[in-house]
């Protein structure tokens, strides 16, 4: 059990850790500020967008709107051709190796595709219901736009931070390798470092769901609590299955010897029905409508769909949160252990 942890510790640290025995110290900090910025910016936006979503979720309102709709009649005008060509690849040289170097092929046929071209024409108008809710933002949207925004914003910074770094440093010295890996000078301190990364993470993650899905729950709660449930009638048009017309049917062309491109596909017999809805008409010649009803509950999901969501959104920020820890860990223990040992 215990070499399982240690295990998956270390492979998790390595993925966060990075591999810094290959490139300059100035290449390996502007890795290493530029994730840490992002992932503490995740996690502050994050935070933030978690609260500005229980207030505007708080603050929410819920309005009635009446939209107008248009009542539509297709009509068939004309249809698409298209061809697609069958080819045949095979290959034509490998090399010592068995990869292949060059390729031959030829055009076995072509595929004749049609596709109708519909129109509508408006023939009358409705009004249909919709509630909406005032306040878009909820602790799950705003965690979410909150992480990638401070995402966004932190990688941004880490950058600008690091580069401004290396600017300070001597350019006429050659950029010192980092080594702490474990195979490095420093092998005992360099695999403490990557164990303590990967735990950080896994830590972090495990607990950033569990906060999470709590919050998800609470925020799913607070929907449940504030849902308004309304029902209301109103009339939509009648429609029914019609043929509008017939286009030709897809076939397929042989290529026959000597044959320079695929025939135009013009002229062939529009045999294949093309089926729309079609309003039906009264008998003065107006759309027939018929009465129709529906609740409406204005909560956008509930304590289970919201533990869900939470978990995961709180399991992304935890990871955020450990990498930031880990990697403030690997700069600090690098920084001691390279004033301890300045040749290293």
């Amino acid at each position: 059990m215990i070499e399982s942890v240690r295990r998956a510790t270390g492979w998790v640290g390595n993925q966060v850790r990075g591999n810094d025995d290959y490139g300059t110290r100035q290449d390996n900090r502007m890795r290493d500020y530029a994730v840490a910025g992002g992932a503490a910016g995740a996690v502050v936006g994050a935070t933030i967008g978690t609260i500005k979503g229980f207030q505007s979720q708080a603050e929410n309102e819920v309005k009635e709107v009446w939209e107008d709709r248009t009542i539509k009649h297709p009509e068939l005008d004309g249809y698409r051709h298209r061809t697609v060509a069958d080819v045949d690849r095979w290959c034509a040289r490998r090399d010592d190796d068995g990869d292949c170097t060059d390729w031959d092929s030829e055009i076995d046929g072509w595929w004749h595709r049609y596709s109708p071209n519909v129109r509508s024409r408006v023939v009358g108008e409705f009004s249909e219901p919709t509630f909406k809710n005032q306040n878009f933002l909820e602790p799950l949207s705003g965690a979410f736009l909150g992480a990638l925004g401070g995402g966004f914003v932190g990688v941004l910074a880490g950058v600008g931070a690091a580069a401004l770094q290396n600017s300070l440093e001597d350019r006429n010295t050659p950029g010192a390798i980092e080594r702490f890996e474990p195979q490095s000078s420093k092998p005992q301190a360099g695999e403490a470092l990557t164990h303590r990364m990967g735990g950080y993470a896994i830590a972090g993650t495990v607990l950033g769901a569990g906060v999470g899905a709590y919050l998800g729950v609470q925020a799913g709660g607070a929907e449940a609590a504030a849902n308004e449930v309304n029902t209301r009638s109103w009339n939509i048009p009648v429609y029914q299955k019609e043929t509008i017309g017939h286009i030709p049917d897809d076939y397929y062309e042989d290529n026959s010897f000597f044959q320079w491109g695929p025939e135009s596909g013009r002229g062939r017999a529009e045999t294949e029905p093309v089926r729309r809805d079609v309003p039906v008409y009264d008998s003065e010649g107006s759309p027939r409508m018929t009465e129709t009803s529906k609740t409406f509950e204005s909560k956008r999901y509930g304590k289970v769909l919201g533990g869900i969501a939470g978990g995961a959104i709180g399991a992304g920020v935890g990871l955020a949160t450990g990498v930031t820890v880990g990697l403030a860990d690997k700069i600090l223990t690098q920084q001691i252990l390279n004033d301890r040992d300045p040749a290293a």
